[in-house]
């Protein structure tokens, strides 16, 4: 069912996190077999393992991809999902800053600039439950339409 009342805004942004997790995942994979370093900054310097590192990044990744269906779909979960995404690159762009400064800003000003478009108020109202009656209401609007347009 396509939501029409839907912002763009959320449609592209959910297409945004796709692409972004296919560089990801690309630029995982060819990190791990190619490269003889793996990321060490951010959160995952507190990993030892190289493995343990690879794995993290691409459930990172699978979790962007889950986040922007639940976007496409108006879910909150997915919308739930994406503000802790976001959070979690907050922390990893202070953590990233410390050091290599442009680059920890940047992840936390797309981190926070993702967020306020999250809790801004059309977003919010997209994502809040229906009221039943509502639903209700649309269902008999939708009903009498098809009832005045029937062809005898």
């Amino acid at each position: 069912m396509v939501d029409y009342d839907k912002p763009l805004g959320i449609s592209l942004l959910a297409y945004l996190l796709f692409a972004l997790a296919i560089v990801i995942i690309s630029a995982t994979v060819y990190i791990f077999f190619y490269a003889s370093e793996f990321w060490t900054i951010g959160l995952l310097q507190f990993m030892d393992s190289r493995d343990l590192r690879f794995f993290v990044v691409l459930c990172i990744a699978f979790l962007i991809v889950i986040s922007g269906i639940g976007l496409l779909k108006t879910s909150s979960s997915g919308r739930g999902l994406l503000i802790v995404l976001c959070l979690v690159g907050g922390i990893h762009g202070f953590f990233v800053a410390q050091s290599d400064f442009p680059r920890g800003l940047l992840v936390i000003g797309i981190c926070v600039a993702v967020l306020a478009y999250m809790f801004s108020s059309g977003v919010s109202e997209i994502f809040r439950p229906m009221d039943s009656r509502k639903a209700v209401d649309s269902i008999h609007a939708l009903e009498s339409y098809h009832r005045s347009r029937s062809y005898k």
